[in-house]
């Protein structure tokens, strides 16, 4: 970059330029939530970049000397008018609006349920029915200062909530108006956030599990799983970026689930869990969110009609083999 002019013009540009480089630099280093303070003429490091240079007492005087000249040239060049705007800039993009946003968080129950006809979920004071047992709880998910207003079930992998001596707990929803003549296949799946923290000491931790009932769900049959844990690994090793801020994490919504037929005729309900034992996560950021759950028939192949009938041929035009 090349400036014409004397020594005069060129020292202020490169003021202008180090300033507007340092705010920009500045902005988007601020953490959710958290908007930078009022410009300040002439200054060329902002706080958050001074605090980790850890600049010595001389360094720090001759910063001081810079930034005392830059300020008076700028005093003198400006005008009242262009001194006004400059300190009460405030950037109108990126993440440092903070109070700035309002979200409304919702107050029904989450996670969100996604249950596809002629299957209901059951309820209860016409809110569906949440089972929950042991180390997880049921509330917003995230900073509601800066992120959407949603609310799900929360793991909590570090955290004796009822004091039983174990890391461990399970969240469930029962399904009814499974009929064997719409289909026995169908798909169950969980929308997830694997904290950074977040870890088990047990075996196919957390799990997966839909169990099957008759009779309206008075008679248990039988049940199946599938353990969330080797996906949950696979991805923090492949969704790694060195280059990532790790103030902002590496945690990532992701889909888990599985497809099943059930095992007889009989079944008319079932019961969806999410589950967890042996948890000996991080004192923080150790929880798995669950923000959606969704269970949808699979139409078996007998049950989609040709989109043209064709007459099955008469016995003499058939060829032997």
């Amino acid at each position: 970059m090349q400036f014409r002019g004397g020594p005069f013009k060129r020292f202020v540009a490169l003021t202008l330029f180090c300033a507007v480089s340092a705010i920009a630099g500045y902005v988007l280093a601020q953490p959710p939530g958290s908007g930078p303070g009022r410009f300040e003429l002439g200054r060329l490091l902002p706080p958050g970049i001074r605090d980790q240079l850890n600049l010595d007492p001389e360094q720090t005087r001759g910063i001081a000397a810079l930034e005392q000249v830059a300020r008076e040239k700028l005093e003198r060049i400006l005008t009242v008018e262009q001194k006004r705007i400059a300190s009460n800039w405030r950037p109108s993009f990126g993440p440092g609006r903070g109070s700035d946003i309002q979200v409304q968080v919702s107050n029904k129950p989450g996670p969100t349920l996604n249950v596809a006809a002629p299957l209901t979920v059951q309820k209860n004071n016409d809110e569906p029915k949440l089972e929950l047992k042991g180390d997880i709880i049921e509330g917003g998910l995230g900073d509601a200062s800066r992120e959407g207003g949603m609310r799900g079930v929360r793991l909590l992998s570090a955290v004796d909530r009822n004091n039983d001596g174990q890391h461990a707990g399970s969240a469930s929803w029962t399904i009814e108006g499974l009929k064997p003549s719409v289909g026995r296949w169908y798909s169950f799946r969980v929308r997830a956030l694997v904290q950074d923290g977040f870890k088990v000491e047990k075996a196919g931790s957390p799990r997966l599990t839909v169990s099957f009932f008759r009779d309206k769900g008075t008679n248990s049959l039988d049940q199946i799983s599938k353990s969330m844990s080797d996906a949950m690994l696979r991805d923090r090793d492949n969704l790694k970026d060195e280059g990532t801020n790790k103030n902002l994490g590496a945690a990532t919504w992701r889909w888990h689930g599985f497809e099943f037929r059930t095992p007889f005729p009989e079944v008319d309900t079932v019961k969806l869990s999410v589950s967890f034992e042996g948890g000996s996560g991080a004192p923080q950021e150790s929880e798995l969110w669950i923000s959606e759950v969704v269970i949808s028939p699979i139409p078996d192949r007998s049950a989609i009609e040709p989109v043209q009938a064709r007459p099955f041929p008469a016995k003499e035009d058939l060829v032997p083999i």
